[in-house]
């Protein structure tokens, strides 16, 4: 009942550049500061008859984040088109004042995006999607301990966020041959998501005393055919 207002505070500054028709650079850096934020707290509080209640919630979380962005476009033409992103940035978090400032969940400071099509002609579109990101940040479980009355192991954690998974990459491709006809057109293509079948980490997953883990992977080699029409 006692939180108060969240605030957050964006800022950002971005320019464009556009040398000729075809090409254009766009960049941003921005800065983003939350304060006053709810968090979970085991703090009690007594009551007159001596008694204590749970706090539970208290306004004193904080956030921020900043980085840069860019983006290399070449626009759609007769043959060609495609863009190339990259970010550098960094989301920390602190719950409690004091604490230490921790990555979030969604700390991954460098991420990369390229996208190319090419019409070689008669018909033919050719094209791929590259991207790579930081792995996520994730807690260590670093030994176990048994607890007889749960009959299970307990793991023990090292700090809070402090790995991380394996860098992602991925390459996809799809290839497109389209008819042309007087008032429709037919289409036939082939999508192929991580074409080179990476084994990209999600998670990490462990057996019931903790002592041995396995890496949680993506989704493999996925190719896709299919046939559209366009009236």
């Amino acid at each position: 009942p006692d939180l108060t207002m969240e605030h957050a505070i964006h800022t950002g500054l971005g320019y464009e550049w556009k040398p000729d028709r075809l090409w254009s650079l766009d960049s941003e850096i921005y800065y983003v500061n939350r304060y006053d934020l709810a968090v979970f707290t085991t703090d009690l509080v007594e009551n007159p008859d001596g008694t204590f209640k749970n706090v539970n919630f208290l306004s004193e979380g904080r956030r921020n984040s900043y980085g840069i962005e860019f983006l290399l476009k070449r626009e759609i033409s007769e043959h060609a088109y495609g863009w190339l992103s990259y970010t550098f940035s960094r989301s920390h978090q602190r719950n409690h004042p004091g604490g230490d400032f921790l990555p979030t969940a969604f700390d991954q400071p460098h991420v990369l995006n390229a996208v190319a099509s090419w019409k070689p002609g008669r018909g033919w579109e050719l094209g791929a999607r590259f991207q790579l990101a930081s792995g996520r940040p994730d807690t260590p479980i670093i030994g176990a301990t048994y607890d007889a009355d749960e009959g299970a192991y307990v793991p023990i954690r090292g700090p809070t966020r402090s790995v991380r998974t394996p860098l992602f990459t991925q390459l996809d491709v799809r290839a497109e041959h389209d008819w042309l006809f007087e008032t429709w057109s037919l289409g036939l293509y082939i999508d192929i998501i991580n074409v080179t079948n990476k084994e990209n980490t999600e998670a990490v997953q462990y057996d019931y005393r903790y002592r041995e883990s396995s890496p949680v992977t993506s989704f493999p080699i996925l190719p896709t055919l299919g046939v559209k029409g366009t009236w």
